[in-house]
């Protein structure tokens, strides 16, 4: 059975068409209220004109209305109140170039590009009044009463992406490839920077990043407002009020995930003693010489990080392992030699994953590392044997729940070869008939 894995591959932002050519910087200091571009027009074969034409490209101060059919998933879903709160809300678009389509700017060398609308998140005692979308076509509005809950402004960048499926590398021009074909697997995302708190109400909603594009949105006229200036400060705060493009509503649930349960956890400083208990290691086997001058630490599977590791000495360590690999290995000895008895030993811990019947004890070309010292480590071996205890213990169980696998998997290769069957029916019978 194949196992599939998800291909994913990344874009910081998107741009096409006219808008690609825009010569201004993201970020840097200016006045212009809108973007221009010098054209030159030919008719035919005739020579250009010299003067040309000047075109201004619309931007956010022109736009005062949205498509909400853009919009092709939220998280969380509208409606839904038990959301979990350490996950941030996201909005995507099947347009994966319209988070950036009318920002004034190209990127900067670092490929930051701030989107012309963002995805903001607040909680309903932070929200003042909200008014919905006229019938006459007037966005709605929200008021705000402190702008300090809003994500940092010089950040939007960061909180804005574009998403293809199936591929792991992907650039400009088979983005807009994908675009052109209307693909699904090509999708752009807005983030919202917010950490939302348990069992609280909170609204989401798309709103402009642009000055010009609040003024606009609010039925205001721009005039000579810079195309670049942000739509709210990241220090003074402030009631602000703010057109909406899109919105809904949802709550959070209780605490109770992998991260809300880890960061319970209160560190303390343990002793040394944790996790590590001596093992008498003089007297280990009649005829065996002792496999330590003292005892050796026998370790658990939670230890202080200050616990020591026990000093096994080389000499008494050497003469341990030269005796305990000779019986280890005396029973593949004898295997090979049909006149000799066969003998019964200490098993080999591990030998059918290591796929060996012998023990070198030291580092050997194709015999995994693992298995010479959890052979030959009377510490590791005392942990294999209370493992193998366990595994006897409850054998029966264990079988009974490999069996029930089994079965399971034997129904499913039945409906394979049932569909395989169909299939090849299928063709047979249009391959006759049709």
């Amino acid at each position: 059975m194949t196992l599939t894995v998800g291909q994913f591959a990344y874009l910081p932002w998107l741009k096409t068409g006219v808008g690609a050519e825009i010569a201004r910087v993201d970020g840097t200091p200016g006045s212009e209220p809108r973007v221009s571009l010098p054209i030159q027009v030919r008719f035919n074969s005739d020579p250009a004109l010299a003067d040309g034409v000047t075109v201004e490209l619309f931007g956010p101060g022109e736009v005062t209305g949205f498509d909400v059919r853009t919009v092709v998933r939220t998280w969380p879903k509208a409606g839904v109140m038990d959301a979990e709160c350490n996950y941030f809300p996201i909005i995507e678009f099947d347009q994966a170039d319209l988070p950036w389509r009318y920002t004034p700017a190209r990127a900067t060398a670092g490929d930051r590009l701030t989107p012309w609308l963002t995805l903001i998140v607040l909680e309903d005692s932070e929200i003042k009044r909200s008014v919905p979308p006229s019938s006459d076509g007037h966005l709605g509005t929200v008021e705000i009463k402190d702008a300090k809950a809003l994500p940092k402004s010089k950040q939007l960048w960061a909180w804005a992406h574009v998403q293809v499926s199936g591929e792991t590398t992907v650039d400009e021009a088979r983005a807009a490839a994908l675009m052109s074909a209307r693909s699904p697997a090509i999708r752009s995302r807005l983030v919202a920077p917010r950490r939302m708190e348990p069992h609280r109400g909170y609204t989401a909603l798309l709103v402009p990043a642009f000055k010009r594009g609040v003024m606009a949105g609010l039925g205001q006229d721009p005039g000579s407002t810079d195309a670049l200036a942000l739509a709210w400060s990241d220090t003074p705060g402030g009631p602000l009020t703010l057109p909406v493009f899109y919105q809904w509503r949802f709550g959070t649930g209780p605490l109770g995930d992998f991260e809300s349960l880890a960061r319970l956890i209160e560190p303390f400083e343990a002793p040394e003693s944790v996790g590590i208990r001596d093992m008498d290691v003089s007297a280990p086997s009649p005829g065996f010489p002792a496999a330590n001058t003292s005892p050796l630490g026998l370790r658990g599977m939670l230890t202080a990080l200050n616990t020591p590791d026990t000093v096994w000495n080389s000499g008494a360590r050497q003469g341990w392992i030269a005796r305990l690999k000779a019986l280890l290995n005396l029973p593949a000895e004898r295997a090979v030699n049909p006149n000799t008895p066969r003998t019964v030993t200490p098993p080999l811990y591990g030998q059918w994953p290591a796929a060996t019947d012998r023990c070198d004890a030291d580092i050997q070309p194709g015999r995994p590392l693992w298995f010479q010292e959890l052979s030959v480590d009377p510490r590791l071996r005392t942990g294999a044997g209370l493992g193998t205890r366990v595994v006897q213990t409850h054998q029966e169980s264990l079988m009974a729940s490999a069996w029930d696998q089994v079965e399971r998997v034997r129904q499913l290769n039945e409906e394979l070869r049932q569909a395989q069957l169909a299939r090849e029916l299928a063709l047979k019978l249009a391959s006759r008939h049709v």
